[in-house]
């Protein structure tokens, strides 16, 4: 493996990403979402069109964390030449996508069943809700956009907007008196910010957003930005952990990870 990365292993998995602090930061908690005795083994490259794997790793998977398309096909920022994305599949053994809206992206670039769907990130274990009256927290790099979102909702919502670089525990000090995690699109269209849902799930708490793609419901497994208090977080909690139970990152894993040793 060459170039600027950092790594981390959790069981029998070695995680890998950039080494910048926000792709750092989402590696060590995807790496919080299986068990630390993990008992197979493998290689997870967290954004896979910027890593260049060696190729005598083991059985890598590539996840791809760019936003190609939202849930109505609207182009997004996110989008590589047809060569990048080849070279992924030439770069790893499986592919794991977070957006179902990517999926029209890969017509005829893809390979067999190496590609794979969905916000599989979510841990084994429950995790318990997590209750707290302090204002609604935003974190995140600051756009225009957001901006003026965050700006329209503060006159009538409790906020806290982080200072930008917030990580570690700034971060899990800010969220966990607070009534919920804000969630606030780059750009316009429905997609789902799932770094940020995973956030706020490992500390307990529900997501308050912008419409978010499936499989993510609102009213039902988040709070929409336009009525956050008009809904009990813990019940929206609960039903995030039931939509979890159907993403567990381990689970998914098991399934293209050889048994270790």
């Amino acid at each position: 493996m060459s170039g600027d990365y950092h790594e981390h292993y959790r069981g029998g998995v070695r995680f890998v990403s950039p080494n910048g602090r926000l792709l750092r930061n989402l590696s060590l908690t995807l790496g919080q979402s299986i068990p630390s005795d993990f008992p197979f083994e493998g290689t997870v490259y967290v954004c896979a069109h910027a890593l260049f794997p060696e190729t005598d790793e083991g059985v890598s998977l590539g996840i791809q964390t760019e936003q190609y398309y939202d849930e109505n096909g609207a182009k997004l920022w996110g989008d590589v030449p047809d060569q990048n994305i080849s070279q992924m599949f030439d770069r790893y053994d499986h592919v794991l996508d977070w957006s179902y809206a990517n999926k029209g992206r890969y017509e005829g670039l893809t390979q067999g069943d190496r590609l794979h769907f969905g916000p599989w990130v979510f841990p084994n274990e429950q995790v318990q809700f997590v209750p707290g009256d302090a204002p609604f927290v935003f974190f995140g790099n600051m756009a225009e956009r957001r901006r003026s979102v965050l700006r329209e909702l503060a006159e009538r919502v409790r906020i806290d907007i982080l200072p930008k670089g917030s990580f570690g525990e700034v971060l899990s000090e800010a969220i966990r008196d607070s009534q919920g995690i804000l969630n606030v699109h780059f750009d316009n269209g429905i997609y789902s910010e799932v770094p940020r849902i995973l956030t706020a799930y490992h500390a307990g708490k529900a997501v308050v957003s912008e419409p978010l793609a499936q499989p993510f419901e609102a009213g039902k497994h988040y709070i929409p930005l336009d009525d956050p208090y008009s809904f009990n977080p813990e019940e929206i909690f609960r039903n995030m952990e039931k939509l979890a139970a159907r993403y567990r990152f381990a689970e998914f894993l098991k399934k293209i990870f050889p048994p270790a040793g």
